[in-house]
């Protein structure tokens, strides 16, 4: 049987002030929502489920159980078939939370474990490779669609001016970034049936011993605000514009710019 296992979590809605309290806490936003990379790695595993290319979906999140609940309820409005609720509320940092995906992943007998390139509000690209390396399971990354078949992934990767396609054993991880693959809005039904989904939910000192999860927060003394980026305009004349705008399109679509020159 092939499993997915597809790790999700919540982000802030909007821009919130994080702030540190006086007993040390980490107190971030009040609402949130799925992580929209999320969106992109459920679509990509709800599709090669329908396509009969694997059995299972699991969602699993990490971290605080009410915000996990909003990633979990999310992803099995978009088709996730089991959620899983690894439960913490230590600011894990990144080994911590790659040795939580790997010790979920042997737990459900996950086959792959589909990832977000880059998460909304962390943006290291590095949680992936960690959870691999975590597990000793190959990972292609970068991956902008693929398929599963005879013990494979096969895999088109968007490099800086090109694509390239690998073919890795299972079970491995994956990493998927926007652009080819187009998420689909749940239906209505789905997503009232979804607020009543109730996930698994599995301590994270049962997975992993007390001592090998650190917090990210330690020896944190303050937090600063950062000013709000200035949007600044650039004015090109026509021919310049068409030609930036064609790049602009040609990276997104994994293109070479080589060959457009």
């Amino acid at each position: 049987m092939t499993t997915i296992l597809v790790p999700v979590k919540a982000v802030p809605l909007t821009a919130g002030r994080a702030t540190l309290t006086s007993a040390r806490t980490w107190r971030e936003a009040d609402q949130w929502q799925l992580d929209p990379i999320n969106e992109t790695t459920l679509e990509w595993a709800v599709a090669r489920r329908e396509a009969g290319e694997a059995d299972v979906v699991v969602g699993v999140t990490v971290g605080p159980t009410d915000r996990g609940l909003v990633a979990l309820r999310a992803a099995h409005s978009r088709g996730a078939t089991a959620l899983v609720q690894v439960a913490t509320d230590v600011q894990l940092d990144m080994p911590s939370t790659a040795r939580l995906l790997a010790a979920t992943a042997r737990r459900v007998g996950a086959t792959l474990v589909a990832f977000g390139y880059e998460s909304y509000d962390g943006s290291s690209g590095t949680l992936p490779a960690a959870t691999a390396a975590a597990l000793g399971w190959p990972v292609a990354t970068r991956v902008r669609d693929a398929t599963v078949a005879d013990g494979e992934l096969t895999a088109t990767r968007s490099l800086a001016t090109r694509t390239t396609t690998v073919s890795i054993a299972l079970p491995s991880v994956a990493s998927f970034v926007e652009g080819a693959i187009v998420p689909r809005h749940p239906p209505l039904s789905a997503a009232i049936a979804a607020r009543r989904a109730s996930p698994t939910v599995v301590a994270a000192t049962e997975l992993v011993a007390r001592e090998q999860l650190a917090s990210w927060t330690t020896g944190l003394e303050a937090v600063e605000p950062v000013p709000a980026r200035a949007h600044a305009t650039r004015v090109l004349d026509l021919d310049a514009g068409v030609l930036a705008i064609a790049g602009l399109v040609r990276g997104v679509r994994g293109e070479s710019l080589v060959e457009h020159a």
